[in-house]
């Protein structure tokens, strides 16, 4: 196997990486970020396809060469996936914390339009109140003119009532004047005119 740049890995993310020297893979293995389980490949053809470095004898014992034991570097690994756990259970948990964060925030908009609807809603009855009022004020205008007018002729009728009964009653007191004068200033027996019958004043025999 050529020491070139021709070794890729796979990483606990599922990230590749590569292409690498031997020496380069080496460093990662000596950091503890590569073990027997991490999957490798080589674009030279030695390897048909992704392989567990573990079952790659030759690519397993230069990266051995030299530096950490197999052993530490299996607990490492078992370190690592130790904590993988707990590493999702965190992500579940802001996961989760995001939705909620989200639908919060949904929730609150949904309210918001709501309440800005209500508001519009109160702010459209309240002026159709005042147009309605406006309208109200108006035809009582019109009806307190119309009853003004009303008046103005029942007083013009009443006052013209009163001259005329004034009028009357002037001229049957002339009529009366007249009817006792011509009466009572007639010497010809002949011109006296008979008294009205309600002024006749019988004797008894």
């Amino acid at each position: 196997m050529a020491d070139g740049k021709t070794i890729y890995f796979v990483d606990g993310a599922g990230k590749s990486h590569g292409p690498m020297t031997i020496s380069e893979l080496k460093r990662f293995w000596d950091g503890g970020y590569i073990n027997v389980g991490t999957h490798v490949f080589t674009s030279d053809g030695s390897l048909a396809a992704w392989t567990p470095l573990g079952k790659v004898p030759k690519l397993l014992g230069a990266v051995q060469a030299g530096g950490m034991q197999l052993g530490v570097a299996v607990k490492k690994e078992a370190a690592v996936i130790a904590t993988r756990p707990k590493r999702d259970s965190l992500a579940r948990e802001a996961e989760a914390e995001a939705a909620r964060q989200q639908w919060d925030a949904s929730h609150a908009g949904q309210n918001l339009a709501l309440e800005t609807g209500r508001w519009e809603h109160k702010a459209q009855a309240a002026q159709a109140d005042e147009k309605r009022a406006k309208g109200l004020r108006k035809v009582a205008e019109l009806e307190e003119r119309h009853l003004d007018e009303k008046l103005m002729a029942a007083e013009a009728k009443l006052a013209m009532s009163r001259d005329a009964l004034d009028r009357l009653s002037s001229g049957t007191l002339l009529k009366s004047e007249q009817s006792r004068s011509t009466f009572g200033s007639s010497s010809d027996p002949r011109t006296l005119r008979r008294p009205p019958a309600h002024i006749l004043r019988f004797t008894p025999v």
